[in-house]
């Protein structure tokens, strides 16, 4: 009928291992092992590709070309007077969001039903925080 033994817990046990793979720790010492481990750990720390400064310069570009940015290295303008006309910029930017993010917020907000004796939802307070602070920040205030 069945020619295959049966098998049990104990001949699970006893048999052996099939299909084991070698890793580091099989050839490698304790103290090498742990040097392992801390060099796998250093390589997962997830590092920004660009520093601060990076992106600071690729935004002067962007905005104002590399003239501006040369000019800006020769010291022919200063760095508080570059950091006032980024910031000026970045105003004038959002000058130009902040009738798009009110309609949008304006338009969300009307179409929220609402039901008696329900909580009031949390969206168009939190959207109208972000349009309020944008606004301050065109006007040069944040």
């Amino acid at each position: 009928m069945n020619s295959q033994p049966e098998l049990s817990l104990r001949k699970v046990k006893q048999s052996p291992k099939l299909g084991r793979q070698t890793r580091a720790a099989d050839f490698l010492s304790e103290d090498e092992l742990q040097e392992l481990k801390a060099v796998n750990q250093r390589g997962k720390c997830k590092r920004r590709p660009y520093t601060d400064a990076d992106a600071q310069i690729a935004e002067m570009i962007a905005r104002f070309g590399y003239d501006a940015y040369k000019a800006w290295l020769d010291d022919e303008i200063t760095d508080r007077k570059m950091a006032a006309m980024l910031n000026a910029e970045r105003a004038r930017e959002r000058q130009m969001w902040i009738p798009i993010e009110s309609i949008v917020a304006n338009m969300v907000g009307a179409c929220i039903k609402r039901y008696k004796g329900e909580k009031a939802p949390k969206g168009p307070k939190i959207a109208e925080k972000i349009l309020k602070a944008d606004i301050k920040a065109s006007e040069g205030q944040g």
